[in-house]
């Protein structure tokens, strides 16, 4: 398996796997599920560190262009508010109307921003 296809099968199962943990956690409501949300977690803290290491070590083979570092910056930054908004929800237990809505909308954003992201190199 080429490192290309490789890029894109894991970023589509780490996609795969928060919406499915995320859609499992909203229909669940609170208490959430320890399990559920620890998954849901681990997994987004683990696609950001996938963006960066994966932007790293493509600059060290060759120069990024503005646009790779861009979208690399873009889908880095929608993941941490991801984290952000969600660690808000996960503790509050009545959350703002805006970080709800940041938390439902913002997931769609970085579906499209990681997918720019796989073909910018």
């Amino acid at each position: 398996m080429n490192t290309g296809l490789l890029r894109v099968v894991v970023v589509a199962i780490g996609l795969a796997t928060l919406l499915g943990t995320g859609y499992g956690l909203r229909r669940r409501g609170k208490p959430y599920g320890s399990i559920l949300l620890s998954a849901h977690k681990l997994v987004s803290v683990a696609g950001l560190a996938y963006v960066i290491w994966s932007a790293i070590a493509a600059s060290k083979v060759a120069a990024l262009t503005s646009v790779a570092w861009s979208l690399t910056s873009l889908t880095a930054l929608s993941l941490v508010i991801l984290i952000g908004t969600g660690g808000v929800l996960s503790a509050l237990a009545s959350p703002p109307r805006a970080i709800r809505w940041l938390h439902k909308v913002v997931p769609y954003v970085s579906i499209l921003l990681a997918g720019l992201w796989l073909f910018a190199d």
